[in-house]
């Protein structure tokens, strides 16, 4: 098996061996502290999320290049109630395979966001959740039902989203010992 993982400050990804030996990584030429997140899907595509510009990449598998999947309005930030001069938009990322879809957190402007894979090219793009319960979204993962886990950093909540509703419920908090998980 290989790890992956990602250093936002020089906009790379580095695959290790299990072992710990560094096997290859990606200059991904994106912005300085704009690379925040990773998902893979079935067939080895990774996508990565950038931040500042709202945006999805595709890098497909066996390639090293990065090619944009999407950038849409509703995976940019508000630079207004941003704690740095940029927008953080784009951040948490978790592919479905069940539903060949791609759910990506938006932090700032709270929401999860479902963008359909159609083999490689982005599909419809839908709000799949929001309100300020999910303000700084930061972590994803789907669970054996296909509803979405949130881990929400700036309210120390973690949430499941019901995926048929889209109602979030908050399933652990600051009273459980979290403090600005991710």
């Amino acid at each position: 098996g290989m790890l992956f993982t990602t250093d936002p400050y020089q906009g790379r990804i580095f695959a290790f061996d299990m072992d710990g030996n560094l096997l290859d990584w990606l200059d991904t030429d994106l912005p300085p502290g704009s690379l925040t997140g990773m998902a893979f899907d079935d067939d080895g595509n990774m996508f990565i999320t950038e931040s500042i510009s709202g945006s999805v990449y595709r890098v497909p598998a066996g390639s090293n290049e990065r090619e944009l999947f999407i950038q849409d309005a509703l995976l940019v930030g508000d630079v207004a109630v941003s704690p740095t001069p940029f927008p953080i938009g784009a951040n948490g990322i978790v592919y479905d395979d069940q539903a060949d879809t791609i759910l990506v957190a938006n932090s700032q402007v709270p929401a999860v966001i479902e963008i359909e894979d159609n083999c490689g090219s982005a599909g419809a793009v839908s709000v799949l959740s929001s309100g300020e319960n999910l303000r700084g979204a930061d972590g994803l993962s789907i669970d054996r039902r296909g509803d979405v886990i949130v881990v929400s950093n700036f309210n120390s909540t973690v949430s499941v989203i019901d995926r048929d509703t889209g109602v979030a419920e908050i399933i652990a908090d600051e009273s459980d010992g979290l403090l600005f998980p991710s």
